[in-house]
């Protein structure tokens, strides 16, 4: 078999894969992991579709490149810097900033 995200064994995609979930192939705990991995709610998609990678590129000069050589990526973490460590601060800060938007996207 494949792992949850593949399509299961059919290759037919998320709906099967969390068809056969429900059947009883799957742990209540698989579930929700799948279920957070996969689906957002309607609010949510222009937040996590607007990851700020686009911007950076374009900053860079690199947004007009759809397939990048070794010597741009090397550019591109050149750029980046040194990366932060995954804080629980950091992981609050980030919730902060997508409540803030959940609210503003219901003040609409």
């Amino acid at each position: 078999g494949g792992s949850i995200g593949s399509g299961g064994i059919g290759g037919g995609g998320t709906l099967s894969t969390l068809a056969g979930m429900y059947r009883g192939g799957g742990s209540s705990a698989r579930r929700r992991w799948y279920l957070a991995e996969n689906f957002y709610s309607t609010i949510d998609r222009p937040w996590f579709a607007h990851t700020g990678f686009g911007e950076f590129l374009k900053h860079v000069g690199l947004d007009h490149i759809d397939s990048f050589t070794r010597s741009d990526w090397r550019l591109i973490r050149r750029s980046l810097g040194r990366p932060r460590r995954l804080s629980l601060q950091f992981l609050r800060r980030e919730r902060v900033d997508l409540e803030r938007h959940r609210t503003a996207v219901r003040a609409k």
